[in-house]
């Protein structure tokens, strides 16, 4: 029995692989894909330099706004084994498909080592720091969403602006349940616990993101924290894509663009958004008229991977 859920976990790992080779290499075949770019790009080895470090600093953040959620949880867990599951988190969402498969492996190592959590309330902090992370992204996105309608109106972007409404409306809608405990207490009782097989966890996994949002003040101090982490994230992103992008692209354009793209890479479809992250990249730099998105990617994807594959230094601790 274990060896078919091995061999199907290796089929469907390989079949998602083979998804973003044959995406990757439609792009490549029919000129999308321009390497020259990225080789560009790789000329400034001090910008890279600074880049990655900046983007290591900004994971290290990412932990401490991790250890906000589960310290409510009384523990004795340091903050350096904070840093060391984040990184490790980190390394394995360089194979595995999605950014938010890394979050699951944080849970086992945290759990392994610190059996009094419960499975519910770590994955419950997982999802929530993922959706704080989220939530200032799609903060700076409705900005730039505004300061493109009123100063810089395109009526080619206005699916792009629904969306990002959408997207606002979405998080803005999720807020309001994490705030109103009894709300999402009763929700999960009359909609989800009636679901078979499946409706008793997901009530009380939904009551542990309750327990969480009884605590406004350190969601709070984590959604500050994550802002500026947001901020640092654009940056990077900007001084990366900056020498490459066409003079009458806007930092508030790269704002209003990337998140999606970014969301698109973090659904568990392939190793790292490869492939996926090319297609949605091209779909929304074309929207703005330049046909580089998918170009752009690999700069992105690049800078990424390298930020990843750092944690295999905590993985070997």
């Amino acid at each position: 029995m274990k060896t078919r859920k091995v061999a199907k976990n290796i089929l469907l790992f390989l079949a998602k692989f083979s998804l973003a080779a044959i995406i990757i290499w439609w792009f490549y075949q029919s000129g999308k894909i321009d390497l020259s770019l990225l080789k560009q790009s790789l000329q400034r080895p001090i910008t890279w330099f600074w880049v990655i470090l900046l983007g290591a600093f900004d994971c290290c953040l990412i932990a401490f706004r991790w250890k906000l959620l589960v310290d409510l949880v009384p523990n004795k867990v340091k903050i350096r084994s904070f840093l060391k599951l984040n990184w490790i988190g980190q390394f394995f969402s360089a194979f595995m498909p999605g950014a938010v498969s890394g979050d699951l492996i944080k849970v086992f190592y945290l759990r392994k080592d610190e059996p009094h959590f419960k499975i519910s309330f770590l994955t419950g902090t997982v999802l929530l720091d993922r959706v704080i992370g989220l939530s200032t992204l799609v903060l700076l996105t409705l900005i730039a969403t505004a300061y493109s309608y009123f100063f810089r109106f395109n009526k080619e972007l206005l699916g792009w602006y629904g969306i990002n409404l959408l997207l606002g409306l979405g998080t803005g809608s999720f807020w309001l349940m994490i705030l109103k405990p009894r709300l999402l207490n009763f929700l999960s009782q009359k909609l989800l616990a009636p679901i078979p097989l499946l409706g008793k966890k997901l009530e009380h996994f939904f009551s542990e993101i309750a327990f969480i949002g009884q605590h406004p003040q350190v969601l709070f101090k984590a959604l500050i924290l994550s802002l500026f982490i947001t901020i640092l994230n654009f940056a990077l992103y900007w001084v990366l894509l900056a020498p490459n992008l066409p003079e009458t692209t806007s930092m508030m354009d790269v704002i209003f663009l990337l998140p999606i793209g970014l969301i698109s890479i973090a659904i568990p479809i392939t190793p790292q958004g490869l492939g996926v992250g090319h297609a949605s990249f091209f779909l929304l730099f074309s929207a703005i008229g330049d046909p580089n998105g998918a170009s752009y990617f690999n700069i992105i994807f690049l800078f990424l991977a390298v930020i990843n594959l750092l944690g295999v230094f905590a993985f070997l601790l």
